[in-house]
């Protein structure tokens, strides 16, 4: 163990190196504060500096709250070293209380430094500093869990000032924080019969168009796979995030531009125009577009030859037409009787296809067990059909917040289960591997971070069981 001798050997050689800061400001105090004197403080300096570099903080923290106290602008150390050793405090803190009192004392220490360094300009990006302060600051609010109206207004500072400059792991929990207030803030204006102002969707639709300018930067500036990759990830996640909120900021010319191409690159199938149709009419998207102007034409004409096809079918008695009948009337229970029936006329695909619907079904009316067990009957009967992984897939990540609820790791643990299914699918079923692919890309990008399993003293690779309803076991993987 190195001692404190051994610190004062070097003594005379280190303070000449030490960063002396002058600031008539009481806050930012150098060592002719100390009320040892200056040589004391700048042996005290040494002595706690060589505890913080053993990591034996125990020792050091007397020395360094001393000086931090009096002289804290002695050295930027006083600074680095004091958020270094309330990390560890809060890792060890048990009670919610002591960590409120850690991440209070660390912001003190976080706004400390901003003043009394922050001014200075950055040798390697040109900048003051200050920026980038906060966005540690922000970054360590995020990972012990502060308020997030406190973590927001941090991130909203850092990005102020460090505009195209923000730190890249500042991207993905910004655009979480910014997108769920952005969602607070309109379902409180519907909740009271207000109307989303033009004002209020420009917000949003600035902020998309802002953090994808960001991501691309990250993007273009990526100088190996393993940096592009984790820049397209982030891509990812910005578009994945913000479309929780695409209907409230963008125009039907975004929608269509966005589908498209789904359309073009197999314009006679029906399956294909019904399904870009309905998405675009749930866009809120009209015949005043002229790609959906004729999209309606054509999808008319396919409503109008399956009716009649439907009512033929009826004739007959067909279980089918009886389940869809049901269904469109909200008798659920029948439509599935009915479906229950129609599939067991059938074998293979068919067969399977039918009770997808009967899945649907439960998954809409919120029984997940059943919608569960109906899936896996499906990938028993046609076990080369990837689709029901992807529901499946679906229906676990759906279930973040309701599992959430009950333990707040598992808003994170379902997008393990999740990302198993989509594997599976693509696995089982390579023409989905596009769909899943994106759904992986989608899901991983909500991996608890290394911070929170360290914490949970959870590993890469580690066996792990989902709780909740879900009840599988998967393999930890963090980001």
């Amino acid at each position: 163990m190195t001692t404190t001798k051994s610190y004062l050997k070097h003594f005379t050689i280190l303070m000449t190196a030490l960063f002396f800061t002058a600031n008539v400001n009481a806050q930012c105090e150098g060592f002719d504060n100390y009320p040892d004197g200056k040589a004391q403080a700048m042996e005290d300096h040494v002595v706690y500096r060589g505890f913080v570099k053993a990591e034996e903080y125990d020792k050091a923290f007397p020395l360094w709250e001393k000086l931090y106290k009096h002289s804290p602008s002695g050295h930027e150390y006083h600074f680095v070293d004091g958020i270094e050793m309330y990390r560890d405090k809060f890792e060890k803190a048990t009670e919610d209380a002591q960590k409120k009192e850690i991440i209070t004392k660390l912001r003190e220490i976080y706004a400390g430094r901003r003043e009394c360094f922050g001014e200075k300009v950055s040798k390697k990006t040109g900048r003051k500093r200050i920026g980038y302060f906060y966005s540690l600051e922000a970054a360590d609010l995020y990972y012990m869990g502060a308020e997030n109206s406190a973590i927001l207004e941090t991130y909203d500072k850092a990005f102020e000032l460090e505009g195209e400059g923000i730190d890249f792991d500042a991207m993905v929990p910004y655009t979480e924080l910014w997108v769920d207030q952005y969602i607070e803030e309109g379902n409180g204006l519907k909740r009271s019969g207000q109307t989303m102002s033009d004002e209020f969707k420009a917000k949003g639709r600035d902020k998309y168009n802002y953090m994808i300018k960001l991501a691309d930067k990250f993007l273009a500036e990526a100088e190996d796979e393993e940096s592009k990759t984790s820049a397209k990830e982030v891509k990812d996640y910005v578009q994945g995030k913000f479309s929780e909120v695409d209907i409230w900021i963008f125009d039907c010319a975004y929608f269509v531009g966005k589908i498209k191409g789904e359309y073009e690159a197999n314009p006679d199938d029906k399956n294909t125009i019904m399904k870009v149709y309905n998405d675009l009419k749930g866009y809120g998207c009209t015949t005043a577009n002229p790609f959906m102007s004729k999209l309606e034409t054509k999808y008319k004409s396919i409503v109008r030859a399956e009716n009649e096809a439907a009512v033929a079918t009826a004739k007959a008695n067909s279980p089918m037409y009886q389940a869809q009948t049901a269904q469109k009337a909200g008798n659920l229970p029948e439509a599935i009787n009915w479906y229950q029936k129609a599939a067991n006329e059938k074998s293979g695909r068919q067969k399977a296809e039918i009770e997808f619907r009967i899945a649907r079904i439960y998954r809409q009316q919120g029984k997940k067990n059943e919608a569960r067990k109906m899936l896996r009957q499906i990938m028993s009967t046609d076990p080369s059909w990837g689709e029901p992984y992807l529901e499946l897939g679906k229906l676990y990540a759906g279930s973040g917040r309701s599992c959430k609820a009950s333990d707040p790791f598992l808003g994170w643990a379902v997008s393990w289960v999740a990302v198993d299914q989509f594997q599976k699918a693509k696995s089982v079923d390579p023409s989905l591997a596009g769909e899943a692919n994106s759904l992986i890309g989608k899901y991983s990008a909500y991996y608890p971070p290394k911070a929170e399993g360290f914490m949970r003293k959870l590993k890469d690779g580690q066996s792990f069981k989902v709780g909740c309803w879900i009840g599988e076991t998967t393999t930890v993987r963090l980001k």
